[in-house]
């Protein structure tokens, strides 16, 4: 099960990695601001089963002098939610 400390743990690696944010658009450091209020919602859409993963933001990086790769950034919630259960998963 994951529990607000989980998301805590997830949330300092999302941070470490300096990630970037999705389609929402919100920043590692503008998600800090507000820091336990956002885990917590996190937490209770969790628990209540109503959490919904976002799109992805579709960026287009530069691959070649002719060519793109398109990445597909998750929003920093869903980072934080996807490193949770990898860390759950991880520990088993």
């Amino acid at each position: 099960m994951i529990d607000l400390q989980l998301l805590y743990v997830a949330w300092q690696d999302v941070r470490r990695k300096k990630s970037a944010g999705g389609i929402d658009r919100v920043s590692t450091e503008s998600f800090e601001k507000d820091l336990d209020n956002n885990i917590r919602r996190i937490y209770h859409k969790l628990q209540n089963r109503t959490y919904l993963p976002e799109a992805y933001l579709q960026v287009e990086i530069p691959k070649d002098e002719n060519e793109t790769r398109t990445l597909g950034l998750a929003t920093i919630n869903d980072k934080i939610v996807q490193t949770a259960i990898k860390l759950l998963i991880e520990s088993r």
